[in-house]
């Protein structure tokens, strides 16, 4: 499996942001490409590893994370304090990603990265 990414796509996000984005892509890569190998390992025995992967991912917040979390919350119009105490992120994360929902352009760099 080989996979390449923009390095200046994800200078653009936080921490936060980047782990969820490479989650997604990670997982559907992931899904795709063992689809590939049925001889080594049936429907079954890939769809298990997924679960497996995915488990994993969701607990460390590489899937349905703080970011994932936050943008739900913000798009019920849950104002910004409410999801700063519910999700424990700072102010200034929260904003950004309002920002960013509201099609602001992001930095060439974000702040977590400076």
């Amino acid at each position: 499996m080989d996979i390449s990414l923009s390095y200046e796509q994800y200078q653009r996000m936080s921490m936060n942001e980047q782990r969820e984005a490479l989650g997604i892509h990670l997982y559907s890569y992931l899904a795709e490409s063992i689809a590939k190998y049925t001889k080594h390992a049936d429907k079954t025995v890939q769809d298990q590893l997924l679960q497996l992967v995915k488990s994993w991912m969701l607990a460390n917040h590489w899937l349905e994370g703080k970011i994932h979390q936050a943008r739900i919350l913000l798009s019920q119009e849950m104002g910004l304090y409410e999801v700063i105490r519910t999700l424990k992120m700072p102010l200034e994360e929260i904003e950004y990603i309002l920002l960013r929902m509201n099609d602001d352009a992001p930095a060439a760099v974000h702040p977590d990265h400076l």
